[in-house]
């Protein structure tokens, strides 16, 4: 098993079903792994530890996704 992997916009063409199912697999199959995932919809960030928000290539915040109310997000 490697140490990490990189998902870019792994959920972006598909509807809110199947990407609920890559979701949990990327989730049981990536357990204990360092995963970086590109994404722009916040249901596929949402369950993650932490959350780098990049704006034109700057890192404006990172957020510990656990305790942050996604509700507010714009």
């Amino acid at each position: 098993k490697s140490a990490g992997s990189c998902l870019d916009e792994c959920t972006a063409n598909v509807d809110p079903q199947t990407s609920l199912v890559l979701q949990n697999t990327i989730a049981s199959e990536c357990s204990g792994m360092t995963v970086i995932m590109i994404a722009h919809r916040i249901s596929s960030i949402s369950n993650l530890d932490i959350v780098f928000v990049l704006d034109h290539g700057e890192l404006v915040t990172s957020l510990a996704c656990f305790s942050y109310d996604w509700s507010a997000w714009k």
